[in-house]
């Protein structure tokens, strides 16, 4: 009986060890993933599209014109803080209006109650801030770049200067296409 009782001794000892040895590489596996998964999303790094216009810590991508029914035209992109500091939006600039200026930033109009006169609705915001490592996408139903004052006639495939000049990036110049206005938004916009 000695010797049946030994084996038995010997490989429950193992199994014993076995289970919290695998619990403790199992809890620092799982520690290591989820440091690495929380660096990750904690450190503000948005994703870049590879054909995005870079300048400074910002990145702009998506931009297009939607063909004007009036004689101002709707500009649409998305902004993108690469830095690890915030920046700011100071002013708009475009080759075919005399002005340009960011409406409805942070809004999404296609939640606020419904108005007779949607240009009545829209808010100026010549100004934002864009937070390390956060996106500001421009895109119907929200904010826009409102171009004011055309002049020239956009048609659909024209390219259109939009220069954005931030407070540290400085001035970052994007060309939009012009899209007819039936025409579905531009893939990556």
């Amino acid at each position: 009986m000695t010797e049946s009782a030994a084996p038995r001794i010997r490989s429950a000892l193992p199994l014993r060890l076995i289970i919290p040895v695998f619990a403790i590489v199992l809890g620092a596996a799982a520690l290591v993933w989820g440091l690495t998964v929380q660096g990750a999303g904690s450190s503000g790094a948005a994703k870049v599209p590879t054909d995005a216009v870079r300048q400074g810590g910002i990145a702009i991508y998506g931009q297009y014109v939607r063909e004007p029914a009036s004689a101002e035209a709707a500009a649409y992109l998305s902004i993108i803080n690469t830095s690890t500091n915030p920046d700011m939006l100071l002013s708009i600039s475009c080759d075919a209006s005399a002005s340009a200026v960011a409406h409805d930033v942070g809004m999404d109009m296609g939640s606020a109650p419904s108005t007779e006169n949607t240009a009545m609705a829209m808010t100026p915001t010549p100004t934002f801030s864009i937070g390390a490592g956060k996106t500001v996408a421009l895109k119907p139903g929200g904010g826009h770049i409102m171009l004011e004052q055309l002049t020239k006639s956009l048609t659909p495939g024209m390219p259109v200067k939009l220069t954005l000049t931030f407070k540290n990036a400085g001035a970052v110049t994007v060309t939009a296409k012009v899209i007819a206005i039936g025409a579905a938004a531009p893939s990556g916009s």
